[in-house]
């Protein structure tokens, strides 16, 4: 039997779906299309397909659809539905179109979100967790996206969303799915990055609550995995017993 897990976690693809740049035709390394193809590669019945947010605003298919043909499904939200998800993160940059956007893409990819700190006109828009077998293990999955949106998007674009503290939230919601479910791993999904250097523990920016994800490690010792994007970073290793990735953007 095949006992290994394996996560695949797209992140930050800002709208690209073509791995050319519409700005002169060159051949890019980026993009769902190019993504699709290695992750056919890769999946089997013990694979997740996560996204992690910032999907949809970044690219100049994007801004022609959004601002021409707003009332149809978006290219982006086809692509990803084509590709099978398992389950959906968001991102600051997915407000960029105003809520009826993320929301007609939401609705329409075909895979739960799991944002557990976001609410829409007072209600979570996401689980508190979710809970899934693969290989014999029992994997507990939490989806959280920075708290920091409201200071970067305009009033109307969020008018009735609200975010929590991504660290309190996970905090909350790692205690109370051990408590509960008594997964073999618990895995974050995290639209943030990391407020310190991994290796040294400086700060690399103002702590201004955008990033906490040097905090979530060092302050919450259930969690196995945190999976962090936002910051455009290409990482991997190990923290404090839990690992950690980030990806870079476009990817």
């Amino acid at each position: 039997m095949n006992n290994r897990i394996r996560i695949l976690v797209t992140s930050d693809v800002h709208g690209s779906i073509y791995p050319y740049s519409y700005a002169d035709g060159s051949q890019q390394n980026q993009g769902f299309a190019q993504l699709s193809s290695l992750i056919e590669s890769l999946r089997d019945e013990n694979t997740l397909l996560l996204d992690n947010g910032d999907s949809l605003e970044g690219s100049p298919l994007s801004f022609f659809h959004y601002h021409k043909h707003a009332d149809v499904i978006a290219p982006v939200t086809t692509v990803m539905r084509a590709m099978h998800y398992d389950y959906v993160n968001i991102g600051n940059h997915d407000f960029n179109y105003g809520e009826t956007a993320l929301l007609n893409h939401l609705d329409h990819v075909d895979a739960p979100c799991i944002t557990a700190n976001y609410q829409y006109k007072g209600v979570p828009y996401g689980p508190n967790y979710v809970i899934r077998e693969l290989a014999g293990k029992k994997i507990a999955l939490i989806g959280i996206t920075t708290q920091y949106t409201p200071h970067w998007e305009t009033a109307d674009h969020i008018k009735y969303s609200r975010f929590e503290d991504a660290f309190e939230s996970l905090k909350k919601n790692v205690a109370l799915v051990k408590k509960l479910e008594k997964p073999d791993y618990i895995v974050a999904l995290y639209h943030g990055g990391f407020e310190r250097d991994l290796k040294m523990g400086f700060l690399t920016g103002e702590d201004t609550g955008e990033n906490e994800g040097y905090q979530m490690m060092t302050m919450i010792p259930d969690l196995d995995v945190l999976l962090a994007g936002h910051q455009h970073n290409s990482l991997c290793g190990t923290f404090n017993h839990t690992a950690y990735t980030e990806t870079a953007a476009d990817g």
